[in-house]
């Protein structure tokens, strides 16, 4: 099972995760300060899943690889 987070709140409302905290995300890969996951699917993009990232202090880890 991959990598989960959950975002627990946004440091910057900007961001693309500002109204999904309390949501779980797969991640993909992190680097010292992020996590690089996949927005849910865009309906104005055809259901388009973008890759964005959500900054390490904004989420907890659900669980290990």
């Amino acid at each position: 099972m991959a990598k989960q987070i959950m975002i627990t709140g946004c440091s910057d409302a900007s961001k693309w995760y500002n109204s999904s905290i309390g949501h779980v995300f797969n991640v993909i890969s992190e680097d010292d300060i992020e996590y690089k996951t996949r927005q849910p699917p865009s309906a104005q993009y055809n259901g388009y899943q973008f890759i964005n990232f959500v900054s390490k202090k904004d989420a907890h880890v659900l669980n290990e690889e």
